[in-house]
């Protein structure tokens, strides 16, 4: 893969083999690329990017878009091994890739739920 440097988005910095990099050495689906980045991202309203996340894997589920070939797991591991995310977060994008949207669904509902808890909490401290 030749290296094409990232504009933007520096939750995906901190390595040359980045996300897009994964996606096109497994030949992701479009809605599963989509949903892994929407689950990387770490933007302020971290609620509404794992909920975008979640929209992609109903898509994809209501799709039948099948688990990448188990050859891409062996990039998709690399990659994963190259980031520092949360266990859960790569759970869910290990979950996206078998396509096993139920268990994603579980996890990213999880996810947010632990959003909201953190603005619960914030909201309280403030008070």
């Amino acid at each position: 893969m030749s290296y094409v440097k990232q504009v933007g988005g520096e939750h995906y910095s901190g390595t040359e083999y980045q996300h897009w990099d994964m996606v096109v050495d497994t030949d992701m689906n479009y809605l599963q690329a989509c949903a892994t980045k929407y689950l990387l991202r770490e933007k302020e309203n971290r609620y509404q990017d794992l909920d975008k996340a979640l929209s992609f894997v109903k898509k994809a589920n209501k799709c039948g878009i099948r688990a990448l070939h188990p050859d891409d797991f062996i990039s998709l591991n690399f990659w994963l091994e190259g980031v520092d995310i949360p266990a859960e977060v790569e759970a869910a994008i290990v979950y996206v890739a078998d396509a096993d949207y139920y268990e994603a669904s579980i996890l990213i509902n999880k996810l947010m739920d632990d959003e909201c808890q953190k603005e619960m909490k914030g909201y309280v401290n403030q008070g």
